[in-house]
């Protein structure tokens, strides 16, 4: 324990602030969508970019999860900079841009959506 009974992590998120939270949702679209624009990712009906069309063609399949993971990741490392970015600003207050980084990682969400479904 450190000064005062607070540990080391706990004096270390307490320093950072909630910017390491507000950049997990980002990162986690990247995350997810990593084996999908890496093509690692079989027709199945649980997990990718789901629809009547890919479901019935593999290589459909491919192409729009491709495109789907590929907009993932690349969206998702901008909107956690962009997070990163807006948590480090002097200005709106911190309601707000927790507010803002949640819309960041909703676009980014949908960003890949829509670029995998345009493929098909």
């Amino acid at each position: 324990m450190g000064e005062g009974g607070e540990s080391p992590v706990r004096r270390l998120l307490r320093r950072l602030g909630p910017t390491p939270l507000l950049v997990f949702g980002p990162l986690l679209v990247a995350a997810v969508n990593l084996p999908m624009a890496l093509r690692l990712v079989p027709p199945n009906g649980f997990y990718g970019l789901r629809t009547a069309a890919t479901l019935k063609s593999p290589a459909l399949w491919y192409a729009a999860n491709f495109r789907a993971g590929a907009a993932g990741v690349t969206l998702g490392l901008a909107g956690a900079l962009a997070v990163v970015a807006l948590m480090r600003s002097r200005s709106p207050d911190d309601v707000v841009k927790a507010l803002l980084a949640g819309a960041v990682t909703l676009l980014v969400a949908f960003g890949s959506l829509i670029a995998g479904l345009s493929a098909g």
